[in-house]
């Protein structure tokens, strides 16, 4: 994934460390039903290898925002502010919204007025 290719990028509620993602999925006993092990081929050497984290090149990335519930239990917001460190102050933008699970993003986004909604369309518009 290189610049010239992509514009921007909106992660909504992301797994960007999926060895860690699956650590929480075991935490909370949901890590045999998840795609997430199926995926990556179920190996911690996997998990590293595919892992969002590990695979970008930050200067090659373009202007990111992160959006991530408050009280998603099942992917951490703590993914979401990691990942933004990795990419970086300059390029990336990371918010946590309160009184938001996990489920509850697709109707942030979603629905007009949605908590969400706002803090990416004020993001684009900022990009414009």
């Amino acid at each position: 994934l290189s610049s010239s290719s992509v514009n921007a990028l909106i992660g909504a509620s992301g797994v960007y460390d999926i060895e860690k993602q699956f650590q929480q999925e075991k935490k909370i006993g949901v890590h045999e039903m998840s795609p997430m092990s199926a995926a990556n081929g179920a190996s911690v050497e996997n998990f590293r290898k595919y892992s969002p984290a590990q695979k970008i090149i930050p200067k090659d990335f373009p202007p990111v925002l992160l959006i991530h519930g408050a009280q998603d239990d099942l992917t951490l917001p703590q993914n979401s502010q990691d990942f933004s460190h990795v990419l970086g102050e300059e390029r990336c933008q990371c918010y946590t919204i309160d009184g938001v699970g996990h489920q509850d993003m697709i109707y942030e986004v979603a629905l007009e007025g949605g908590k969400a909604q706002s803090v990416i369309f004020d993001w684009i518009e900022s990009m414009v």
